[in-house]
């Protein structure tokens, strides 16, 4: 029965079920709830794999199939504040400390105003500057930082162009980076943020992979006006063939407006 359900939602979303080698066609946009149940497929077969037991692969088929015909949703949408900062670009570096110290006030306001609402921050230049400079506004972040309001994410010293640099340099910013993120929130960054770059070197999934950083958010690979990028979430794997990291785009890019629709295509594939 699950099988069908899935061949349906196959058929729904125009999906090819054309099996004659072997496999279906590739996923590409792929709807939250059937995305769930092939997950939890997946995890029936890895239970079998461990047990060799057919009681245990019903059980779980089961289980599987209480969940699909009793839960609402399978999707919960986080919606999480980011003011994209470049340390240097069309102005000096000095103004961009300026404007951090302006921006990160009116957060600290929002978040008083509006208890729910919480933030994520990269770069540690930008905090360890704001600490230099105005101590009572880097007291308020570390509060909030440590209430779980405000996120300090990242994992770079500075979110680096990945092509130019050779993968020395790109070691380099992650350990010092995350040397000084651990020191501002008590832990590593288990993610790596660089929304704003053009190009991905293909080393990259074994530097994140040896670093112990499991995620990779970013946006621009998606503005490709030739090739469309089939996916926004998505396992990649380094050349090596075994060093993987779970990759996430931003489909609506880094000045989403929230719209309705941006949820629901960030939910199943990306904008074309």
């Amino acid at each position: 029965m699950l099988i069908e359900w899935v061949e349906h939602m196959y058929e729904k979303e125009g999906i090819s079920l054309n099996t004659e080698n072997g496999y279906y066609e590739p996923l590409e946009v792929v709807p939250p709830l059937l995305r769930r149940v092939l997950h939890l497929l997946n995890l029936s077969c890895d239970c079998y794999d461990q047990t060799q037991c057919l009681t245990d692969l019903k059980e779980k088929l089961r289980s599987i199939y209480q969940e699909c015909t009793t839960s609402e949703s399978y999707m919960q949408i986080c919606l999480v504040g980011h003011a994209h900062m470049d340390l240097v670009w069309l102005w000096p570096e000095r103004v961009t400390y300026k404007k951090i110290i302006h921006s990160y006030s009116n957060v600290l306001q929002l978040m008083n105003k509006y208890p729910q609402f919480t933030f994520t921050m990269s770069q540690p230049p930008l905090y360890f500057h704001i600490r230099e400079k105005q101590p009572d506004l880097a007291a308020r972040i570390e509060e909030k930082v440590k209430g779980g309001q405000w996120e300090f994410t990242g994992a770079l010293e500075v979110e680096a162009d990945t092509q130019i640099p050779v993968g020395e340099g790109l070691i380099r910013c992650i350990l010092y980076g995350q040397e000084r993120i651990k020191a501002i929130r008590g832990s590593v960054s288990d993610t790596v943020w660089i929304p704003d770059v053009f190009g991905y070197s293909q080393c990259l999934p074994q530097i994140f992979y040896l670093a112990e950083i499991p995620n990779f958010f970013t946006t621009k690979i998606l503005w490709s006006t030739i090739t469309k990028f089939p996916h926004n979430s998505f396992v990649w794997t380094g050349p090596d063939g075994e060093s993987e990291v779970l990759a996430h785009l931003g489909v609506a890019g880094y000045s989403g407006k929230v719209s309705l629709k941006e949820v629901i295509i960030g939910g199943s594939g990306p904008m074309c």
